[in-house]
């Protein structure tokens, strides 16, 4: 964004102002863990449904402030509001490093971990919501900027 200088300062010259992609706004939890909000599973924020068209998607996120005192999940949840086994709770690694397009994960049962929730084919419905958690002892200092939902790169055999 550039700018030239106002009527009544020095008008020669460009002024010039810059931030990280999408930091213009954010949802962050307010107050600590006695605050309206709390709950047992820390600060949350669910999503609408989201219709997926593919049954393979990979699901990042634009978050700032986290560390192992502030931690972000993203649980898949039906559209009834239940988690999907394998794609919420212990199952959704957590994120503690903040920045730019941060890849959600999720642990399958031989304790690896999978980049790629597979959504519909049987292992849940293709009709979902999000649900963004905001756990640890500081969640008051992580903010959410965006949730992306694209198509999984699968990588040829």
């Amino acid at each position: 964004m550039c700018y030239s200088g106002w009527q009544w300062y020095n008008r020669d010259g460009v002024r010039q102002a810059h931030w990280p992609r999408d930091r213009l706004g954010c949802l962050a939890p307010v107050g600590g863990a006695n605050r309206i909000g709390a709950h047992d599973q820390g600060f949350s924020a669910t999503t609408q449904v989201v219709v997926l068209d593919e049954s393979a998607v990979e699901i990042s996120v634009n978050a700032s402030g986290l560390s192992s005192l502030c931690t972000l999940r993203v649980n898949v949840l039906s559209e009834q509001f239940e988690p999907l086994p394998g794609l919420s709770g212990s199952a959704s690694v957590p994120l503690t490093k903040a920045g730019l397009s941060l890849p959600c994960t999720w642990h399958k049962s031989d304790e690896s971990v999978d980049p790629i929730a597979t959504i519909g084919r049987g292992n849940a419905p293709e009709r979902v919501r999000l649900q963004v958690v905001f756990d640890g002892v500081r969640p008051e200092d992580g903010a959410l900027y965006a949730v992306y939902v694209k198509k999984a790169t699968v990588p040829p055999a």
